[in-house]
């Protein structure tokens, strides 16, 4: 596909071949799962040292508007370039998904610059809808990343999946379907993709969805 940046000069995209794969799919059958064993190293002392990270684990990070929580996902998101150099088994390397939900085209950009001088890019992928696309496709973003996560996790790879952010989804979800705002409203549909994070067993490939919102 053919994009332009900022600068209003053409950029070009890759275009892989793969196999199609569902947008929206059921949840992980228990006779798949593993004990979720393997650690997740942040590069940041205080999360590893207090809550450490696990492959296939599903967390949270809590705080207010300007705290700066963006921020703390796309340090863990590069805190896996040296890990990935570090080895050749494409197994043992995570691959990243940053799924960003109507934002604006100043901040997706900020997002593929800081990947790309960094080395993060080769290995991370970038699901975007802007803050004036329709809401049908707002709706659908967190879907189409969980989907891809769900890709290396079948195929016996490790992901970690972002969600940037939950409250956009669901302000957009509540106006589709009609519903109440509130807390037992929104679990509903972020509980839905947050429980597709799993560790698969050696049967089903060892593969492994980790998700951040």
């Amino acid at each position: 596909a053919n994009f332009k940046d900022p600068t209003n000069a053409p950029y070009r995209l890759p275009v892989y071949k793969v196999n199609l794969f569902p947008n929206s799919k059921y949840v992980t059958k228990w006779n798949t799962y593993s004990r979720v064993r393997s650690r997740i190293h942040t590069g940041i002392k205080s999360i590893d040292t207090f809550y450490p990270f696990a492959r296939g684990l599903r967390t949270a990070i809590i705080g207010k508007n300007m705290h700066r929580k963006s921020e703390l996902a796309i340090d863990i998101l590069l805190s896996f370039v040296n890990e990935n150099a570090a080895t050749t088994n494409i197994k043992q390397r995570m691959f990243g998904v940053y799924v960003m939900i109507g934002k604006s085209v100043d901040e997706i950009w900020r997002l593929h610059n800081i990947l790309k001088e960094t080395g993060a890019l080769e290995y991370s992928t970038i699901v975007v809808s802007r803050a004036d696309d329709f809401m049908s496709k707002q709706l659908l973003t967190p879907y189409t990343g969980a989907a891809i996560a769900d890709f290396y996790k079948f195929y016996g790879l490790n992901s970690f999946i972002v969600y940037d952010d939950f409250t956009v989804h669901n302000r957009v979800c509540s106006k589709l379907y009609r519903e109440a705002k509130g807390l037992m409203t929104y679990g509903n549909w972020s509980g839905e993709l947050l429980e597709r994070a799993s560790q698969l067993n050696a049967r089903f490939g060892s593969g492994s969805h980790t998700a951040l919102c």
